[in-house]
């Protein structure tokens, strides 16, 4: 049998405590925040590069549909919430459009008692160092010195973040609890949540990874390594189990919103005028 570890014993309290003082209703009005707050922020976030506003929120939309079927008064909420900002610290980070890796580590010590998704957290820290650092050896001159730095930073707040994830009442054994879940062969096999999407059904998401498809295909711009990475690793865990879904979701809306709009503008025919036009009155109205 699978030892028992209570991951998500700080996501417990708050739900306690909510409970105690407003009941269930308090609780459905915390998730249903988390929720609003986490999908608001994913849309701000692929905002501030001031791309395609139409697309932007056709993309919002879609995310949402391929989302809601893990919207639970669960604690992966929090794990959803905590992707959507570390994702876009990295991203800034990498596009040299601010330095807010100081955050993750603060971050991670919450997240690792709130809920087990602390490890993905863990792993597009990995991805980006990945990119830096095969980046380095492919470039020469100030790109090489920029990436050594870059991934100087990163390193450094990927060790401190380990030791703040350390801080939990089972130490280093709760790294290795989402792997043993994972592992179990029957919970894999027999858990709804852990099957794959069943495509016979209505799933939105399909529609999102043939967006991403023919997006990639039209586009001449092509996916960095870490974008490349994130792709496959994330549209793998998709196909294996629904409840990565989301996830995944998440994953793509900053590559939908970059290259819809590098798409659009490298197209000069009247439906792209247009739709530039439209996009820049809506913009307007945005930042009003």
């Amino acid at each position: 049998p699978l030892p028992w570890t209570a991951h998500e014993w700080l996501s417990e309290v708050v739900i306690a405590i909510v409970h105690k003082a407003l009941g269930i209703q308090g609780i459905v009005f915390l998730f249903a925040l988390l929720l609003a707050t986490t999908y608001w922020l994913l849309f701000r976030g692929i905002r501030s590069f001031r791309r395609n506003i139409l697309v932007d929120l056709l993309i919002l939309v879609l995310v949402i549909l391929s989302s809601r079927i893990h919207w639970h008064a669960r604690p992966h909420v929090f794990s959803l919430l905590l992707i959507v900002v570390l994702y876009h610290v990295l991203i800034l980070h990498q596009e040299n459009r601010g330095n807010y890796l100081y955050a993750i580590p603060p971050m991670m010590l919450f997240w690792v008692n709130l809920h087990g998704g602390f490890i993905v957290g863990f792993l597009f820290m990995g991805i980006f160092l990945s990119d830096y650092f095969l980046g380095f050896l492919a470039s020469k001159g100030e790109e090489r010195l920029v990436l050594a730095h870059k991934g100087k930073q990163l390193s450094l707040v990927c060790a401190v973040s380990v030791l703040a994830a350390c801080v939990n009442p089972f130490g280093v054994h709760a790294f290795l609890f989402p792997f043993r879940i994972v592992s179990e062969t029957y919970l894999m096999n027999h858990v709804q949540e852990f099957l794959s999407p069943n495509f016979h059904e209505v799933v939105p998401y399909r529609y999102l990874l043939l967006f991403l498809i023919g997006m990639l295909g039209l586009s001449r711009a092509r996916l960095n390594l870490a974008e490349l990475m994130l792709v496959l690793l994330f549209t793998s865990m998709s196909l294996y189990s629904v409840r990565y879904i989301p996830l995944c979701a998440i994953v793509y809306a900053p590559m939908l919103s970059k290259y819809g709009g590098i798409l659009i503008q490298q197209y000069e025919g009247r439906g792209s005028r247009l739709l530039q036009e439209r996009s820049a009155r809506y913009e307007k109205i945005d930042a009003s």
